[in-house]
């Protein structure tokens, strides 16, 4: 798995739970954040390319130029298990405990993994997604 940082973003929607699964969504800016972008787009097309089915993009357009990028979260025994680091030039009081504790306008640098593709059955057909984990927030 390679890990990618994003680095000067925002998390302008959180957090999203669907179907047991918790979702962190990042705004991507095209120009600023193409590397990242590509090299989704890249893992995703080879996948669907080597399996010969549709893939299901965890990145959606947005408004302004931006691409709202959602990041899977390790969930063990109920907790989300994301390394968080406290804000630089902080007080000792002033840190991150959870990912909720993020609000939609504190800027941002997300480590993720983007790792292997799997295959799931979508309104009656099978489609292909890419595990994308979070591992590290900090709030700069």
């Amino acid at each position: 798995m390679s890990q990618i940082w994003i680095y000067d973003t925002t998390s302008p929607f959180g957090i999203d739970k669907n179907g047991g699964i918790t979702y962190f969504k990042v705004a991507l800016d095209r120009t600023k954040h193409s590397f990242v972008i590509d090299a989704i787009q890249d893992r995703e097309e080879k996948e669907s390319k080597k399996k010969s089915i549709e893939v299901i993009s965890s990145l959606k357009d947005l408004k302004d130029n931006q691409i709202l990028l959602r990041i899977r979260v390790k969930v063990f025994r109920g907790r989300m298990n994301v390394k968080m680091n406290y804000r630089i030039g902080g007080d000792k009081e002033d840190y991150l405990k959870t990912l909720e504790d993020i609000g939609p306008l504190d800027k941002l640098n997300v480590r993720f993994s983007l790792g292997d593709s799997y295959v799931f059955n979508w309104e009656g057909s099978s489609r292909l997604g890419i595990n994308i984990y979070l591992e590290e927030v900090v709030i700069v």
